[in-house]
């Protein structure tokens, strides 16, 4: 089984200076493949070739003895060889779209801008059998250095120990847009062991005014991220834009505004523990439910739909349902439980006790159903999702 671990880097000023380049070659690979293919699909529609055929589209290897090109032999050429196949894999999502046209739409891979992209890249690892000490993306003795093809040892931080028999198989470098770096390294561990089994059978639900209640009435509440640093941010939004108009007065790039530059991190920075924030959130509360409960129901919402309600949509982002799910999905099936969505269809709606169904208000938390039973919205729907996850197990 393969596990992701990331990891904090420490790069020196030469160090950071190529990194950045193999990130460039990276995205100059990427946006070359995508020019090609703009200017071949443009020609097999205007001057079409007998017998269907089509025009031969460039390879990463010919891009890279282009005249011009000679640069990109000092980039990492497995790096490369990546954005090659993740271009390919994306342009073959398209054209599978086209033809079928079913499901969300797909579009053609697009041009990378430098600065609006996500600056990284990935390399492999050479043999992909070596253990964490050996092959060419390798820890030292101390674990306190990751050595990388073209780079070398840059300083790292592990906050979790590597078993020595584990393999890396790929390395994602990433620099945030705060300035930090950052490696991801996807691992094969082995077999996981197992979590105890506990007999415990829940239903989660969902919602905004809770971060979720379960069907045995646990609740835990939402906590707002963006809320809490809203007014910090505010803040610093706005010396942002200050200081973009001010360079815009003195007809400077932006890249060569200090001020701007400084301030723009500053930003970058507070959303960064925004993020942080929330991902420690989730997680810590997805593994507690995969600990206690051997199976897991969940209704399935349609986070991206439901944002288009403007008043709930920065609510509905910031309490990151989606990413929240992922995690129950994966640790499930790390530690040998089952993560089950069910329909959404009435789960608040309809009495658990009696089956009645009857529309209730967002506003109504708690109402008194035909028996008279006082009953909970949220762990009513609980109960429900429950139920609906017991039923597709028979």
């Amino acid at each position: 089984m393969q596990q992701a671990f990331r990891f904090r880097l420490y790069p020196s000023a030469m160090q950071i200076i190529k990194l950045r380049q193999n990130i460039g070659g990276a995205r100059f690979m990427w946006n070359a493949l995508v020019a090609d293919e703009m200017v071949q699909y443009k020609a097999d529609q205007n001057s079409p070739l007998p017998n269907g055929k089509k025009h031969k589209r460039l390879t990463y290897t010919q891009i890279k003895k282009l005249q011009g090109n000679e640069w990109l032999s000092k980039v990492d050429s497995l790096a490369l060889a990546n954005v090659s196949q993740k271009y390919r894999m994306a342009r073959k999502r398209f054209f599978n779209w086209l033809n079928k046209r079913n499901g969300p739409k797909v579009g053609m891979p697009k041009l990378h801008k430098k600065w609006s992209s996500k600056w990284s890249y990935s390399t492999n690892n050479q043999p992909a059998t070596a253990d964490i000490y050996h092959g060419s993306i390798r820890l030292d003795a101390t674990n306190k250095h990751l050595t990388l093809p073209k780079i070398g040892g840059i300083r790292v931080k592990l906050h979790r120990q590597l078993e020595r028999d584990w393999h890396i198989s790929t390395a994602t470098v990433t620099e945030e847009k705060s300035g930090k770096w950052y490696i991801t390294l996807l691992v094969e561990v082995g077999c996981i062991p197992e979590w105890p089994k506990t007999g415990s059978i829940i239903g989660v639900d969902l919602g905004l005014a809770r971060f979720l209640t379960t069907s045995d009435f646990e609740i835990i509440k939402r906590v707002r991220f963006i809320k809490s640093a809203e007014s910090k941010l505010k803040q610093a939004q706005r010396k942002l834009s200050r200081r973009r108009a001010m360079a815009k007065k003195l007809n400077k790039p932006l890249a060569q505004s200090k001020n701007y530059q400084k301030q723009r991190v500053l930003v970058a920075r507070i959303h960064e523990k925004i993020k942080n924030q929330r991902l420690d959130f989730l997680n810590k509360i997805s593994t507690r439910l995969v600990k206690n409960h051997d199976i897991i129901g969940y209704e399935n919402l349609s986070p991206r739909n439901m944002r288009q309600n403007r008043k709930l949509a920065k609510a509905i982002t910031d309490v990151g349902w989606t990413s929240f799910l992922l995690k129950l999905q994966y640790k499930a099936e790390w530690y040998g439980k089952k993560v089950i969505g069910v329909s959404a269809a009435y789960t608040t709606q309809m009495d658990y006790e009696t089956g009645e169904v009857a529309a209730k208000p967002l506003n109504v938390r708690s109402y008194t159903n035909s028996i008279g039973s006082t009953v909970d919205r949220d762990l009513n729907a609980a109960l429900n999702i429950r139920d609906r996850a017991l039923a597709t197990l028979q």
